[in-house]
């Protein structure tokens, strides 16, 4: 049977282990880098903890985050799936779209800033995928879906999207069935792009927009050698989408702020 990861489970394992060090809260909150509120969500079992999280409170502890998730340790998960399955025992049924597992040991290979030139002249051997760092995320998946990890160069603030920011996509096998205005990793010959795809055109283009300046460009289907649609993002830089809000909501509160004193002005009758 397929175990439901729980989020009252992991919160109370992580209250556990803080009460362990008698500590509280705001000092654990504090030293994952979080906000109190944000952290108690999690450990009151209201919200589930991202994979950023996950891995920051598996570091704090010293735990295996499959402990956070199960309560066991990836060994000792394994052996009782063994204990389950017997030689003779009726096949799970298949899953469907709508009942597909989360796998929390499910490894991808990352291609990071340092292997991005040899993956796109080696991409299409195994041997070097598999020499590709990786990592393993909680991450909903279909029997027959292949994942991989980007790691982002340069911002993308139209895309909420920052430097050394961490995109999962999913291959789309075929490049004509896409959805537009989704967010897409485009492998070409000679590099990689991340954005969004607004149109198709008949011609056999993609147009696409890749920067905050909103210009959208054409890219031929033809010259694009992998497709992989944007399923998930590691961010390390919230603060900075955060703070780039609170900057345009500063400048909205002070044009209102103006609008009323000149309404206050005219009703004075001090504006002729």
């Amino acid at each position: 049977m397929q175990e439901i990861i729980s989020k009252k489970n992991i919160g109370n394992r992580l209250k556990q282990l803080r009460d362990s060090r008698k500590l509280s809260q705001a000092e654990v909150s504090s030293a994952l880098g979080l906000s109190r509120s944000h952290y108690s969500q999690v450990e009151l079992g209201k919200q589930f903890p991202s994979y950023a999280v996950l891995s920051r409170v598996a570091e704090f502890y010293d735990k295996k985050y499959e402990w956070i998730l199960h309560g066991k340790n990836p060994e000792e998960h394994s052996s009782e799936v063994n204990k389950q399955t017997k030689p003779g025992d009726i096949e799970p049924r298949s899953t469907t779209e709508n009942d597909i597992p989360i796998d929390p040991g499910h490894s991808i290979p990352m291609v990071n800033s340092e292997s991005l030139l040899l993956y796109l002249q080696n991409k299409d051997k195994s041997e070097f995928i598999e020499s590709l760092p990786r990592i393993s995320l909680p991450l909903t998946k279909s029997p027959n879906s292949i994942h991989r990890a980007f790691q982002v160069e340069g911002d993308h603030p139209e895309h909420l999207l920052f430097d050394q920011d961490v995109v999962v996509g999913e291959l789309v096998k075929d490049k004509l069935r896409i959805v537009i205005s989704r967010a897409y990793v485009l492998v070409m010959k000679d590099t990689v792009l991340i954005g969004k795809i607004v149109a198709y055109q008949d011609k056999g283009a993609f147009l696409c927009i890749f920067d905050s300046d909103l210009d959208k460009q054409e890219v031929f289907v033809d010259d694009i050698t992998e497709l992989w649609e944007i399923k998930l993002k590691i961010t390390f830089k919230l603060n900075k989408a955060v703070n780039n809000q609170n900057t345009r909501n500063a400048g909205i509160e002070k044009t209102v702020a103006a609008l009323t004193e000149e309404l206050g002005k005219l009703r004075s009758g001090s504006i002729s």
